[in-house]
């Protein structure tokens, strides 16, 4: 009897031990897993990066003194509140363009990879000057920023 009460006591012991190494496993699990709230995590990419980057200068079939502008001009008459040749308003020209390039660069079989794209063009007073927005908002995302003279802030997020 006493044989089988010490090896009861071991069982328990071993059952115990094995109980809170599973508790601890579920606490650093949970822990590991958890969802990190409603901050949208940002990173940066070189297909992101190297995107803006041949956006800007971009040659549209918009002209100002008949002469093309590329996108990184169309933003600065846009601050400036410039017309482009036709009397269209540069704002205008660079809220079609930009969704032309977006949508034929990351979407140009018909699927798009990505969730989401938002485009915005900030002036130096802080105000929005441009911003479209395209499908939806991710949790995860990719982005980089430009700055144009004389202060604007030019900033694309992707959402994966």
């Amino acid at each position: 009897m006493m044989k089988f009460r010490k090896a009861q006591e071991e069982m328990f012991g071993f059952a115990l031990i094995v109980v809170l190494v599973m508790v601890a496993g579920l606490i650093f699990l949970s822990i590991g897993l958890a969802n990190p709230g409603d901050e949208v995590k940002e990173r940066q990419d070189i297909k992101v990066n190297n995107f803006l980057d041949a956006m800007l200068q971009y040659t549209t079939n918009y002209t100002s003194d008949s002469i093309p502008v590329d996108v990184q001009e169309m933003i600065q008459d846009c601050d400036s509140g410039k017309s482009l040749d036709g009397g269209i308003l540069a704002c205008d020209a660079l809220n079609v363009t930009t969704r032309i390039l977006i949508l034929n660069s990351w979407c140009g079989s018909g699927q798009c990879s990505d969730k989401g794209y938002s485009f915005s063009v900030m002036s130096s007073s802080g105000s929005e000057i441009q911003r479209v927005d395209m499908g939806n908002q991710s949790k995860t995302s990719r982005g980089t920023t430009r700055a144009i003279p004389p202060s604007i802030e030019v900033k694309i997020i992707v959402y994966s």
